[in-house]
């Protein structure tokens, strides 16, 4: 899922125009207090580093984590798959942009300052945020396998499978119509736990 994030609003982009704003509005305004008011998106700036896994948590819940499943995608598959998948579930699950907005990504990327290497990672510690607090079943909407290189296979699946709360993950191909449990609550986790 995090891949066509990445891919759709296409992150260097992202960043070049927020450090072109940045530096605009630093030539024509003086300098001012940095807001921290409740109605910002609250995260935790460490030294120049983007918001941590862990704060990205704690905005999560202030959003109001439901218990509901949790969707995820894999690239061929795209965000809008795996929202039509959410809202079919009874009850309706949640999918990533149910919690993390386009505007959120970009908070997080001026967080970060002119450090390029920390905003490369917000997709990823979103990624993982999000598979740590989920609960429940959680589903992966894809079209085939997914690569041994994806987010899902490298930080989200792993994830999930270190999250206590997590009692199945069941992959659903869009091209085969098929479900498949690939990981039950009590298997050992197939991969370590994941840190960004």
């Amino acid at each position: 899922m995090a891949e066509s994030l990445q891919h759709s609003y296409g992150i260097r982009h992202l960043i070049a125009l927020i450090i072109l704003f940045t530096a605009t509005f630093a030539t024509l305004t003086t300098a001012a207090p940095i807001d921290v008011s409740p109605n910002t998106s609250s995260l935790i700036a460490r030294n120049g580093q983007c918001p941590s896994i862990d704060s990205m948590r704690e905005h999560m819940r202030k959003r109001g984590m439901p218990t509901a499943s949790t969707v995820f995608y894999t690239t061929p598959a795209e965000a809008g798959d795996a929202k039509g998948f959410a809202e079919a579930l009874t009850p309706p699950g949640n999918y990533f942009e149910d919690f993390f907005t386009f505007a959120d990504v970009v908070s997080w990327a001026d967080a970060c300052g002119d450090n390029v290497a920390e905003q490369e990672k917000i997709v990823l510690r979103a990624s993982i945020a999000l598979a740590r607090e989920a609960s429940g079943i959680a589903y992966v909407v894809t079209r085939g396998t997914p690569g041994d290189d994806s987010i899902w296979k490298m930080r989200e699946f792993p994830s999930l499978q270190w999250n206590p709360r997590i009692t199945e993950v069941h992959r659903f191909d869009l091209d085969t119509q098929e479900y498949t449990l690939i990981w039950r609550g009590g298997d050992a986790p197939t991969g370590p736990e994941n840190i960004v």
